[in-house]
């Protein structure tokens, strides 16, 4: 039952670092059009005056749609592991009060070999 649990919070652990790189790499795809963008005003500069301006509003309206998008999703994302970490905690906890309600004498047992674990190790 415990291994059950451990093991569902783990997937739910794992589903949360996911989710963190999805933004990172997220975020590094906004970087990237940005940087693009700034190399497409750079060369568009060049271009004559009228035209120049219209390109270039053209491009920042893409990148705002595009950094609306992809903040939207981040937003989402972050929103989903929360909630992910959030059903991790309650699950080891759920866990734990199980172990405690099947097992009051092992459990008490457990608690005073680590009390006495961190009280000779502190000692040192």
């Amino acid at each position: 039952m415990a291994n059950q649990e451990r093991s569902a919070a783990n997937k739910e652990y794992d589903k949360a670092a996911g989710t963190v790189d999805e933004i990172q790499h997220d975020l590094q795809v906004v970087r990237d059009d940005l940087s693009r963008l700034a190399q497409q005003v750079a060369s568009l500069l060049s271009v004559t005056g009228s035209q120049a301006l219209r390109e270039v509003k053209a491009h920042m309206s893409r990148a705002k749609q595009n950094l609306d998008g992809v903040l939207s999703e981040a937003s989402e994302k972050g929103m989903e592991a929360a909630d992910t970490v959030r059903d991790s905690t309650d699950t080891a906890l759920e866990a734990i009060e199980d172990a405690v309600r099947q097992r009051p004498f092992a459990t008490l047992a457990i608690a005073v070999g680590l009390g006495f674990l961190f009280g000779a190790s502190w000692r040192r």
